[in-house]
Formats: structure tokens, C-alpha cells, sequence
């Protein structure tokens, strides 16, 4: 054994120590923001039920950070820069408000992978495809069960399942390559680009084939009409004219407006996106608006009862349109029914006195961490403005951000980097004492959103940090793989909101649109999150990355744990693209009991082949 080996921080060499917290303080230097390790052996000398305490401590704590900092703070900001900058629904979906949705798994993934642990790579892939494989079997099979069944939409079922199958095979030829160099990042980061394209082409196409449909509609419509007139002109009875059409249904003349109520009722949950929902809302609002101008004309000119009818039916559905369509904006949608799920289930808004004492003593844990993060990142929209609240962030939000990037004492041209931010934030303070009230805030609010996204990612990564530094502990105590750690304790803990608030989703009738999260959203955490930690790792070393170079069998068992990860998530992806297929893309009881064997044989191989490691050790 070399000199280096001896010094390496490992469990085995710690043990061998003769004072063991001086070789812990002296060789254990992996964690970047808290040194757990030193803690534990030094501090808590190795004491079990306390690490048993902390591990509980520290999970709950920075799961709830992560999915609530994300969920309400971070998704706001987006949604308003994404509205700021006059985002089509379509793109915003895929990339800001999905970043909102996805950040807690995005972010893990990237301090975990992008870090300067050599085995952090590993520890990023167990938790991107552990999540992912654990959310669309075990996630989707809930979703499925409490829809009954769900018809997907052919092709966008295929676009996102494909592009995910795809991801999960390209880092198995990786895999087997046996490196990966920057080109190959890049060029696994740049399938989120091409998914984007394909997005927006798809969405253009549905829009214009929609268009044609609904025009040729009104033409029909159009033609029915004038002969309608042409039998009134030549002596037909008012009366019964009248008593026909109400009898059946205003005939035909009124079919184009009973389409639209029959939609605005069911026929949102045939769409498997919620741009496609809104995109159809849009082409139906205008076609039906010139419907209504041109019929307004035909009323005045013939002034009979039943062209006035048609105008109220038409008009009375523009404004139900008008209505219904604000619905289906994604960041009113998807983002806000999940935080409105989760407060239902906690119930925080009861008054003390009425509160369990488990809400109590949550309503006490969460009460200094809001006025914390009230206090550190700024409200981004206008029913959250306090005018003195706006005045004092001025301060601490960019004091905040320099002191956790740790340059409260970096220089600027030579000059102390607080004489350049004290005076800018005072004069923001002015204008927003000047220029707004108590309840309402100034114009220019998209400036304290985007601080408000900064600082919601500073949030976030402290919070992964945190994780991933605590996991380093977890690790070397248990000497448990780190892809295995990645896939149980990350995966889960990042998977906890999709487990809980899709399958709700499901069950209040939008069956469709949790099934598209659990497949779009885990695309965007693979290909954004991995990607990027991808990226960051190999911009000055080539990682290597295979099955077939480690020298030592525990290494090879290693692994063959991420190898088990990444066969399983493209095994089940191109199982469920066939399975799919073959029930003409309607998923019932017989695919969720598919979803569930299939998570239930991958996490017992993957355990297996942990504690067959473990022993080899």
C-alpha cells in the first residue's frame, strides 16, 4: 500500500488512526460548505444516535428548503422575468417556469457532479436517473391509478419519452467509451437545445393545423347561415324558425359555439401540454371574435331574432373564453395548483390555537427560516409587495449574495467593493420610498425579480451543498456506494413533491398534465442539471468513466451500481415507448402494475450489488 493510500481519507484508515479527529482535521477535506466530518469525529466522537439524530435533522431541513425555496420564491421570479420579457407560453415552459419546477433536483445535481470530488460524477447520476426512474414507475403508476386511465397524446408522449431514452443511452455509450472529454458535454447538454426546437416546431405545427380546421369550420358555419336567411326572406314563420333551432340544439349555425363550450368543459384534458391547451384557447378566441364581427354585420342588416341569438351565444362564449384561457398559463397551472395542494395538506393557515402540535412546532420551524428568506430575497409579485419590506431588501438582498459568494471584501478598481453597492442600493431605496405604496409596487418591479431569482439560487445551492457535503459524512461512515446513496437518499428526498402532489393532481381531474410532469420535468433535470455538471467537470480534466479500467473489485462493484442505473432508465423508458404503443397510448391498471414491478427488481439489483461492495471492502 502506497504513502498515499495511507493518507487518504477513508473509513478504513481512520480506524487505524492513532487520534483519529487529528487524522480526520489533517486528511478529510471534501466537504466545501460544512465539515460534518470533522463535526462528527471530533465533536460528537463517533457517537451513533446522535449521527442517527443529525441524518434526520439535516435531511428534513434541506429537503424543505430546497422544495419550498423553489416553490415559492424561485418559480414567482421566473414566471414574472419570463412575463417581463414577453416569453411565449411555449418556450417559458421549457425553460424558465421548468427551471422553477425542477430546480432542487437541478442544482443537486450540478454541486454534486460539478464539485471537486472525484466521485461526486456518481453521485449525480444516482440521483438524477434514481429520481427520475423513481418518478416515472413508482409516480406515474400512482398518477395512472388515481386517473383510472389516460389517453396521451401520441406526439408528445414519443417527443418526451424519446428524448429521454435517448439521454439515458448516450451516457451508456459513454459508459463504455470509458471517458468523457468537454466535446462529449457539450454535445450531451446540446440535446436540450434540439428539444427545445422540436418543442416550438411542434407547437407552431398543432397551431396552424388548428387554424385551417377552425377556418374551414367557419366557412360552413358561414354557408349555413345565409341559406338559414334566405328561408326567413322567403316567408318562413319567425316563430317556428325560432322554436326549430331551439329544439335542435340552435341546429348548426350554433355548432362552432357548442364545440368551444363542450372544450372549455372537457376538452382541455385531451391535451397532454398546458401550451397546447392555451395555444388552442388563443386560436378559438380569435377565430370566434371575427365569427362574432362578421354575424354583428349580418344582425344589423337583417334584423332578425335568430342572428341575435347567434351573436349572444357567440359573444357570451368569447367572454367565458376569455376567462377559462388565464387557467391554462403554466405558472397559474401546474406550479401554483402544487403549492396549493401542499398548503391544503399542511394547513398552516389555521390560527394556534386550532393548530396540532405537530403544526405548531413545524409553524415555529418554518417562522425564523421565512423571515430569513422574506428578509434576503425579494418579492417578485405584486400581491407579495411591502413597500418598507422592498426598502430594507435594497440592503440585504445584494449584502447577501456578496457575503455567500464571499466577496464582502473583494476591491473594484481599487476601491472596497461596499463603497460601489451601499450607494446604489440607497439611491434603489429612494426610488422605492419615492415611487411606490404600501401595497403596490414600483414600476420597476422586474428589477427585485431578478434579484429575487439570484437569490432563490443562492438559496437552492446552499441547500444542495448542504446534501451533498452531509452525504460525504453518510458515506464514509457506511462505506455505501455514493450512486447508491444518490439514488435512495437524493433521489427520494428530490422526488418527495412529484410522489405527493402529481398523483393529487391526478385525482382533481388533470391526469394528463401530471403524467407530462413526470416525464418533461425529469427530461429537463437530466438533460439541464446533469448536463451542466458534465460540463463544469470535465472543463479542465477528462473524466473517467468505465466499467472495464478500476483495478480493484470494489471499484468495478461501484461501477456496475451506475452502470445498473443508467440500463434500468433506458430499459423502462423503451419498454413504456412499446408498451405505449401497443395499447394505442392508453395507460391503465396493467401499465402501473408494469411500472411498479419494474422499479421493485431495479432498487433490489441495485441493492444487492451495494452490499456486495460493501463486503468486498
Amino acid at each position: 500500500m502506497s504513502q498515499a493510500d495511507l493518507l487518504d481519507c477513508s473509513l478504513a484508515n481512520i480506524q487505524r488512526a492513532i487520534n483519529v479527529c487529528q487524522f480526520v482535521v489533517e486528511h478529510c477535506h471534501d466537504e466545501e460548505l460544512i465539515q460534518f466530518t470533522h463535526f462528527y469525529y471530533c465533536t460528537l466522537n463517533q457517537n451513533v444516535p446522535s449521527l442517527i439524530i443529525l441524518t434526520i435533522v439535516i435531511s428534513l431541513v434541506a429537503f424543505h428548503l430546497l422544495s419550498s425555496t423553489a416553490e415559492s420564491y424561485l418559480s414567482p421570479a421566473l414566471a414574472k422575468i419570463s412575463d417581463s420579457l414577453k416569453c411565449s407560453q411555449t418556450l417559458a415552459g421549457v425553460t424558465l417556469l421548468a427551471l422553477g419546477n425542477g430546480a432542487p433536483d437541478v442544482f443537486t445535481a450540478i454541486i454534486a457532479g460539478g464539485g471537486n470530488d472525484d466521485e461526486g460524477i456518481n453521485l449525480a447520476i444516482g440521483s438524477i436517473f434514481g429520481a427520475g426512474l423513481f418518478v416515472t414507475t413508482v409516480t406515474l403508476a400512482k398518477v395512472i391509478k388515481n386517473s383510472d386511465e389516460l389517453k396521451a397524446d401520441k406526439n408528445i408522449f414519443i417527443r418526451d419519452v424519446g428524448f429521454y431514452c435517448f439521454a439515458a443511452f448516450l451516457i451508456l455509450i459513454y459508459l463504455l467509451i470509458g471517458k468523457v472529454n468537454f466535446p462529449m458535454a457539450v454535445a450531451f447538454f446540446s440535446l436540450y437545445f434540439v428539444f427545445i426546437i422540436v418543442v416550438i416546431y411542434q407547437e407552431w405545427d398543432a397551431k396552424r393545423k388548428r387554424k385551417n380546421g377552425i377556418n374551414a369550420q367557419l366557412i360552413s358555419d358561414e354557408n349555413e347561415l345565409q341559406n338559414r336567411h334566405m328561408s326567413f326572406v322567403s316567408g318562413q314563420d319567425t316563430d317556428d324558425y325560432i322554436s326549430d333551432a331551439e329544439n335542435n340544439d340552435f341546429d348548426k349555425s350554433y355548432k362552432a359555439s357548442e364545440n368551444l363550450k363542450d372544450f372549455l368543459k372537457t376538452g382541455y384534458l385531451k391535451y397532454e401540454s398546458p401550451e397546447d391547451q392555451r395555444g388552442l384557447l388563443d386560436d378559438y378566441l380569435e377565430e370566434f371574435e371575427n365569427a362574432s364581427s362578421s354575424l354583428e354585420a349580418e344582425r344589423q342588416k337583417k334584423q332578425h331574432y335568430s342572428s341575435n341569438l347567434v351573436d349572444f351565444s357567440i359573444k357570451n362564449t368569447i367572454q367565458k373564453t376569455k376567462q377559462h384561457s388565464i387557467q391554462f398559463r403554466i405558472s397559474h397551472n401546474f406550479l401554483k395548483m402544487k403549492s396549493r395542494i401542499k398548503s391544503r395538506m399542511l394547513n398552516f393557515d389555521l390560527q394556534w390555537h386550532y393548530m396540532k402540535w405537530w403544526q405548531k412546532f413545524i409553524f415555529l420551524y418554518e417562522f425564523p427560516i421565512n423571515i430569513v428568506r422574506d428578509l434576503t430575497i425579494p418579492p417578485s409579485e405584486e400581491d407579495q409587495w411591502n413597500k418598507w419590506q422592498g426598502m430594507i431588501l435594497c440592503y440585504t438582498a445584494p449584502l447577501f449574495l456578496l457575503a455567500y459568494t464571499e466577496n464582502l471584501e473583494a476591491e473594484v478598481f481599487n476601491l472596497h467593493i461596499l463603497f460601489i453597492v451601499l450607494p446604489i442600493s440607497t439611491i434603489l431605496c429612494l426610488a422605492v420610498w419615492k415611487f411606490s405604496h404600501v401595497s403596490k409596487p414600483p414600476s420597476f418591479l422586474w428589477i427585485f425579480s431578478i434579484f429575487g431569482f439570484i437569490n432563490s439560487i443562492v438559496w437552492i445551492s446552499f441547500s444542495a451543498q448542504l446534501l451533498v457535503d452531509f452525504l460525504q459524512l453518510l458515506q464514509l461512515v457506511t462505506n455505501v456506494n455514493k450512486a447508491y446513496l444518490g439514488l435512495t437518499f437524493l433521489a427520494f428526498g428530490n422526488s418527495a413533491g412529484d410522489f405527493f402532489t402529481n398523483p393529487q393532481l391526478a385525482k382533481m381531474g388533470y391526469g394528463i398534465m401530471a403524467m407530462t410532469g413526470c416525464f418533461a420535468g425529469q427530461l429537463f433535470n437530466t438533460l439541464l442539471g446533469f448536463g451542466i455538471a458534465l460540463i463544469l467537470k470535465t472543463k479542465n480534466q477528462v473524466i473517467e468513466f468505465s466499467l472495464f479500467t478500476e483495478q480493484t473489485m470494489s471499484q468495478q462493484l461501484d461501477n456496475i451500481i451506475v452502470a445498473t442505473v443508467l440500463l434500468f432508465s433506458f430499459a423502462n423508458l423503451t419498454l413504456i415507448l412499446i408498451l405505449a404503443k401497443k395499447s394505442n397510448y392508453i395507460l391503465g391498471k396493467a401499465f402501473s402494475n408494469y411500472l411498479n414491478i419494474m422499479y421493485a427488481i431495479f432498487f433490489f439489483t441495485a441493492t444487492f450489488f451495494m452490499i456486495l461492495s460493501i463486503l468486498v471492502r
